[in-house]
């Protein structure tokens, strides 16, 4: 949300590791606005981490976004999550 807000969006294609999500970040109005007062480790180990779960694959899921994502001084926390899920193209015969 702040990302789009101050026209601040980088891609980072999966899998991808903590050093390249760190420097996808290097340079953006982000990484300077959160500086060195926020654990911007911990927000490129869950990039990297997402990143790597969904090069595995994901069957069903078609989306997963986590937003916002605060990033403490220490830490973050992700408060809210979207995930959309196909739908099987047959689905199960349900019992009457």
């Amino acid at each position: 949300m702040l990302a789009e807000l101050i026209d601040d969006v980088s891609i980072v294609l999966p899998p991808a590791t903590h050093e390249q999500v760190r420097a996808t970040l290097t340079g953006t109005k982000l990484a300077r606005l959160l500086g060195g007062r926020h654990d911007l480790d911990a927000l490129c180990a869950l990039v990297a981490r997402l990143s790597r779960l969904v090069a595995g694959g994901l069957p069903g899921v078609r989306e997963l976004d986590l937003n916002p994502v605060l990033v403490h001084r220490d830490g973050l926390t992700p408060v809210g999550c979207l995930l959309t899920r196909d739908l099987p193209e047959d689905p199960p015969d349900r019992p009457a």
